[in-house]
C-alpha cells in the first residue's frame, strides 16, 4: 500500500506553542564584543614603560575584547514576516540575557594586566560575590538583594558614560551569573584565551596576573591558555605559543610556591 507524506505547516501550530517553541530554541555559541576605549574599567591605570606614548596611556586600547556567551540564533527570524513578528520579542529578550559556560574571554595577552588591576573586571566579579568578613550583620544580605547595576554605581566601579554603553544590560547580567556561579558549591572556572597578538611581551604580562591574583586564587578558578586555531592569525605558530605558555605558567607556579614557603 502506498504511503503518501504531506508538509505540515509550523504556522498551522496553535499560537501557544509556537510561542513556547521560541522560548525552548536551543542557544549556541555568540560572541559579545566590547571595545577596550569605550568602558573605564577597561582603562589602564598603571601604564608600562612602552605605554606612554600611546593614545589614553595604553598601547592596545584598540583591541576589543570577547566574552563568549550562549544565545538562541537569530536564524528563526528571517523565516518569514509572521514569524518574525512572533519570535522578535522572545528572541531579543534572551539574547539580552545569555548563558555562560563558563565564563570565557578571548583576548591579547596585554589584557591581564588590565583585567587583573584594582578595581578592574576581574575585580568586579569577585568582590560582587562576597561581602568583607568584617563586615556588619546583615550586610552580605543587603548586597545580594540590591541589583548588580545599582551595586556598581554606587561602589564607583563603572561612570555615567558606561551605563549609557548598548552592551552594560548585557554585561551586567554577565557579571550577576558569576556570581551565582561563584556563590555555589561548584563554581566553574573562569577561563581567558589569548590570542596570537602581543605576544613578545607575554611573559610580563603573565607575571603581573600571577602576582595580582594569588591571594584571590581561593575565591575563583582561573585558567589561562591560548585561544583555538579559529581565532588565531597564524594557527602556524600556535603551538609554539601553547608550548610557551606552558613553561612559564610551571616557571611562575614555581615562583608562588617558593613565595608561600618564605613567606608561610
Amino acid at each position: 500500500m502506498q504511503q503518501t507524506t504531506s508538509t505540515f505547516r509550523f504556522l498551522d501550530l496553535p499560537k501557544e506553542l509556537r510561542l513556547m517553541i521560541y522560548d525552548r530554541i536551543p542557544c549556541v555559541n555568540d560572541h559579545l564584543t566590547l571595545s577596550r576605549r569605550d568602558w573605564s574599567f577597561f582603562a589602564k591605570k598603571q601604564p608600562l614603560h612602552r605605554d606612554h606614548n600611546a593614545v589614553h596611556g595604553d598601547a592596545d586600547s584598540d583591541k576589543p575584547v570577547v566574552i563568549v556567551v550562549q544565545t538562541p540564533p537569530v536564524s528563526i527570524l528571517a523565516t518569514c514576516r509572521a514569524i518574525y513578528d512572533e519570535a522578535v520579542p522572545i528572541i531579543s529578550k534572551r539574547r539580552k540575557k545569555p548563558y555562560l559556560k563558563p565564563l570565557k574571554i578571548l583576548c591579547g595577552a596585554d589584557f591581564l594586566d588590565v583585567f587583573s588591576q584594582q578595581d578592574g573586571l576581574l575585580d568586579i566579579l569577585l568582590n560582587w560575590t562576597s561581602a568583607p568578613e568584617s563586615a556588619p550583620e546583615g550586610t552580605q544580605q543587603h548586597k545580594r538583594s540590591e541589583s548588580v547595576q545599582d551595586w556598581l554605581v554606587e561602589a564607583s566601579l563603572v561612570t555615567s558614560e558606561d551605563t549609557k554603553q548598548p552592551h552594560y544590560p548585557i554585561l551586567s547580567h554577565i557579571i550577576d551569573v558569576v556570581q551565582q556561579d561563584l556563590c555555589s558549591g561548584r563554581p566553574m572556572p573562569i577561563e581567558v584565551s589569548l590570542l596570537d597578538r602581543n605576544l613578545h611581551m607575554f611573559e610580563q604580562f603573565m607575571e603581573i596576573f600571577y602576582w595580582r591574583t594569588m591571594e584571590k586564587k581561593r575565591r575563583a578558578v582561573i585558567r589561562i591558555g591560548m585561544a583555538g586555531p579559529r581565532y588565531c592569525e597564524h594557527p602556524n605558530v600556535l603551538k609554539r605559543w601553547e608550548d610557551t605558555l606552558s613553561y612559564v605558567s610551571r616557571d611562575l607556579d614555581d615562583a608562588m610556591d617558593m613565595r608561600s614557603l618564605v613567606y608561610g
